[in-house]
């Protein structure tokens, strides 16, 4: 909502509960209005405070900040705590001024300067900031304690026919880059646990510091949520990546986090060679080769 709605709601609200009651003057009303709208006001604001959390594990505060303005709506978040300790102030004050007021038009006068100082306070707050970081919040991924393996590579190498394949997964794909915006997590069971699939947003090759919004997402992902990093590769080239940049990835990857790899060449029939460098070289459309990577990357996970 925005703040004149929030305003506007709180005012009726007010005159709605003062409605359903009983006073022995025309100003014990105008005072009870006082005390009501704070409530309300302060109410609203502490909710809306405490939209930002502030347990987050190191992941979802670095994939957080890819999806939200997470200092400005910290900084809304203490502003609107901040309003409200000053609205409680302000009642005490005008609580006794309407109350005790020379005649019912000086009360009403000062119950309506009350509503001009909340009504100021509140719209100094940006709501649309706290309300974007709660959407955020609720888009973080849900990831569970279980093994999980990373899927990281080049847009349109595989990487999500592959998550797809191997896990069931009704995944998004299409023959252009950046196809997956988000993480998309597929599992693989097992007679005794379950493998967490992670598909990550392709990756450029260029220096982490320079990579978008939708490629720092896979890199938190590869940062804090495990050290096993299945790596798509097209040796084909059909992705729109020549090998060499594809390659120049994974060095710097190996390089920076130093996980634990599975390269899995993929579109192999595509390709007039075999890619020597991959653990696996394979047809996704071809049943029996998916078969074999569910069993490659079961004991991947076991590693």
């Amino acid at each position: 909502m925005k703040a004149e709605e929030i305003v506007e709601q709180i005012i009726v609200k007010t005159k709605k509960t003062a409605g359903s009651q009983r006073f022995k003057t025309r100003k014990e009303k105008e005072a009870f209005k006082v005390k009501t709208a704070s409530q309300l006001a302060v109410k609203k604001l502490l909710k809306a405070s405490s939209k930002v959390r502030k347990q987050l594990t190191e992941f979802e505060k670095e994939l957080i900040e890819t999806l939200t303005d997470v200092k400005k709506a910290k900084k809304e978040a203490k502003k609107a705590k901040d309003c409200a300790e000053i609205i409680k102030k302000l009642e005490k004050e005008y609580y006794i001024k309407t109350k005790y007021a020379e005649n019912l038009k000086k009360a009403a006068e000062k119950r309506k300067q009350f509503y001009g100082r909340i009504a100021s306070l509140i719209k100094s707050i940006d709501f649309e900031a706290l309300e974007a970081y709660e959407k955020a919040l609720r888009n973080l991924p849900r990831i569970k304690d279980t093994p999980t393996i990373i899927i990281a590579g080049c847009p349109n190498v595989g990487k999500s026919e592959l998550l797809k394949r191997v896990s069931g997964v009704k995944v998004k794909t299409a023959p252009y880059p950046f196809t997956t915006k988000k993480l998309l997590i597929g599992f693989i069971r097992t007679p005794y646990h379950e493998i967490q699939l992670i598909d990550t947003p392709g990756l450029l090759d260029r220096d982490f510091s320079k990579m978008n919004k939708t490629e720092k997402k896979a890199i938190a992902a590869l940062k804090h949520l495990t050290d096993k990093v299945i790596f798509v590769i097209d040796p084909s080239e059909t992705c729109g990546f020549s090998l060499k940049e594809q390659e120049n990835l994974l060095k710097r990857i190996k390089e920076r986090l130093k996980p634990k790899l599975m390269i899995v060449a993929t579109k192999k029939d595509l390709c007039t060679e075999k890619y020597e460098k991959a653990d696996m070289h394979l047809n996704l459309l071809e049943e029996k080769e998916v078969e074999k990577l569910v069993k490659e990357i079961i004991k991947f996970s076991e590693k």
